[in-house]
């Protein structure tokens, strides 16, 4: 999928979390891959995320925002990451991964512009001391701060634990004008609003938790004027 995926060359943001991407091989992404994309979604997979697979994402050349939390993440090996890694990232998501102390992610202090990493949720910052804030300095880093406690006004949607079957080929040539790619268990719940000019949605198939297959609908008209809610697994992307 992320072969056709990094074929698109307006995506700027793509949503693949509570899906089964548990690595990304070396090679699958090509150095071509992915010009413009900026915010990366990867949350809840299962199997769980390897974090061998940072080393492959580290080279996007325009990610700003990577998001992985819930992967049973325990620590970012320097060694399996490019002598610069992440050279546009400024926001890394770890939430609620097993990060037990600060020395298994002094990794990331090389990242040139990183700014936030988010670490609620983790055994380093449950074990934190109330006092301390919610924000630390990371050791080594120019720039980036450790975010430790969870805003109280941050609303998280309900995982639904969904998965899909691999993209079809068609998406990085029928819908070459993608630029926002959500294929997880929030684009079920929002299954199929109404959209403006200009949007285009592609629709494919998936899988629920016990196996059951959800409908397929393929969508191309420019623009979709009826609301609907089949259910499908929807691609949405702004022309």
């Amino acid at each position: 999928a992320l072969k056709y995926l990094g074929a698109l060359p307006r995506l700027r943001e793509l949503d693949l979390s509570c899906n089964s991407i548990s690595n990304i091989p070396r090679g699958s992404i090509p150095d071509t891959a992915f010009p413009r994309l900026q915010t990366l979604h990867l949350g809840a997979q299962t199997p769980k995320l390897q974090v061998q697979a940072l080393a492959q994402l580290s080279k996007l050349p325009a990610l700003r925002a990577l998001r992985i939390p819930a992967n049973a993440i325990r620590m970012i090996d320097a060694n399996k990451l490019p002598h610069t890694p992440f050279k546009s990232l400024g926001l890394l998501d770890l939430s609620s991964n097993n990060i037990e102390m600060e020395d298994d992610i002094m990794a990331l202090a090389v990242c040139p512009v990183l700014q936030k990493v988010v670490l609620w949720g983790n055994p380093l910052a449950r074990l934190a001391p109330l006092d301390m804030g919610n924000e630390v300095p990371l050791l080594g880093s120019p720039h980036a701060m450790l975010v430790l406690r969870k805003p109280e006004n941050l609303k998280k949607p309900p995982l639904r634990h969904l998965y899909a079957h691999p993209l079809p080929a068609m998406v990085h040539t029928q819908a070459p004008n993608l630029s926002t790619l959500t294929a997880n268990s929030e684009a079920v719940e929002a299954a199929f609003n109404k959209v403006s000019q200009g949007v285009l949605e592609a629709g494919f198939t998936g899988k629920d938790a016990s196996g059951g297959a959800t409908k397929v609908k393929q969508e191309e008209s420019f623009p979709v004027e009826e609301e609907e809610d089949d259910g499908s697994f929807f691609l949405t992307g702004v022309k």
